[in-house]
């Protein structure tokens, strides 16, 4: 699990220099079309479904941290990346992608900081528990 969300904190560096790259080209007015694009191919949540079916996702990380992995789960995931293209694109032809990237920005953020809380936090006999 906790290599799951070490990944995925990667990921989502990655996914965070993709999002200043687009706003670089945005500002400069050298996008393309093409260009003005959102992958999150290499988010990864596999170690999730086998501890839900098996009762210990919820056990280990608590009401309060299973929903922040879920709510990162919904939006870190290539269905919302396809949603969130398509909506970068109509505000790009409104002069609106900057704001909406910022917004995405702030969002992967907000995100992020619950996933980082579980990586540093100890599991300990199949519970999360607060760093000590």
């Amino acid at each position: 699990m906790k290599t799951e969300v070490e990944l995925n904190l990667d990921e989502y560096e990655r996914f965070r220099e993709q999002i200043t790259k687009l706003k670089e080209l945005i500002s400069a007015r050298q996008v393309k079309e093409e260009e003005l694009f959102i992958h999150m191919d290499g988010f990864d949540y596999s170690a999730v479904n086998p501890l839900v079916q098996q009762g210990f996702f919820h056990y280990m990380l608590g009401a309060e941290k299973t929903k922040e992995y879920f709510a990162f789960m919904r939006f870190f995931n290539n269905s919302n990346a396809n949603t969130l293209t398509d909506v970068l694109r109509h505000q790009h032809l409104r002069d609106e992608s900057m704001a909406f990237l910022n917004y995405i920005e702030h969002e992967g953020v907000k995100l992020s900081a619950g996933l980082s809380e579980i990586k540093t936090a100890k599991l300990r006999r199949g519970l999360l528990l607060s760093r000590e």
